[in-house]
């Protein structure tokens, strides 16, 4: 099973961009959005969160990344239930979210600090 987002809700006052280096299709960079501020965004098709293993270096090529007003978070599902996250300048691993795989929402706080929530 996968993690897939299928709401980004940004709260901040600036738009926030996602990107995703890793599922280049006919259709072009189908899951590489702009969210303007204070917006939200349903994608007609859910956003694969990319399963990867290893540490940032290892993933940053098919990672997404989120950047906001406060930076650029690099995160993605790391095969074990958890989704990580590195914030860029800061090497420290983080878990953003510990559960079972399913549908999830991206929400960027009105300070520009992304987190992820599974859906119920």
């Amino acid at each position: 099973m996968a993690y897939h987002i299928t709401t980004i809700i940004n709260q901040s006052d600036r738009s926030v961009a996602l990107t995703n280096p890793a599922p280049q299709t006919s259709a072009g960079w189908v899951d590489s959005r702009l969210v303007p501020a204070n917006k939200s965004y349903s994608p007609e098709r859910a956003i694969l969160v990319n399963k990867t293993e290893g540490v940032y270096n290892a993933v940053v090529s098919t990672a997404l990344n989120i950047y906001t007003k406060l930076g650029n978070w690099c995160f993605w599902d790391n095969s074990s239930d958890e989704v990580h996250a590195v914030k860029e300048g800061d090497a420290t691993e983080v878990v953003w979210l510990h559960t079972t795989a399913g549908d999830l929402t991206l929400t960027i706080d009105a300070s520009g600090t992304p987190g992820i929530t599974k859906n119920s």
